[in-house]
């Protein structure tokens, strides 16, 4: 008799299922310290590993990356702006109690028309 198997088993174990994606807020990033590595970078931007090597290789990456020996760093500051997190940026520009920018309100509008005919 023929013993080969012709079947593939029904007893194959589960795909690996990757695990979810972290999510990073504002003090967790700022305790990262003044630089973080271009890995915890990438995972804050939501870019694969793959992705963020090879962004940094061509110089495509989202935010100034520092080269130094074989490692690849990563500035915070750089990162909280990309984000608008920074301090000094606020995230929504406030308006007055009118609702209008300080800047709209202080503009005051086209200058009128010069009439092309002399008066006299």
């Amino acid at each position: 008799m023929n013993d080969r198997r012709t079947r593939t088993p029904t007893n194959r174990p589960d795909p690996i299922e990757a695990p979810p994606r972290r999510t990073w807020d504002i003090g967790e990033i700022r305790a990262l310290g003044a630089t973080t590595d271009l890995l915890t970078a990438g995972e804050i931007l939501g870019i694969s590993r793959n992705s963020t090597y090879r962004l940094a290789r061509s110089g495509a990456f989202p935010v100034p990356v520092i080269h130094v020996g074989k490692q690849y760093r990563v500035a915070v500051a750089g990162l909280l702006v990309l984000l608008q997190l920074d301090a000094q940026t606020p995230l929504v520009e406030p308006a007055d109690a009118a609702g209008l920018n300080a800047l709209d309100a202080a503009d005051p509008g086209p200058a009128p028309k010069r009439s092309d005919t002399p008066t006299t």
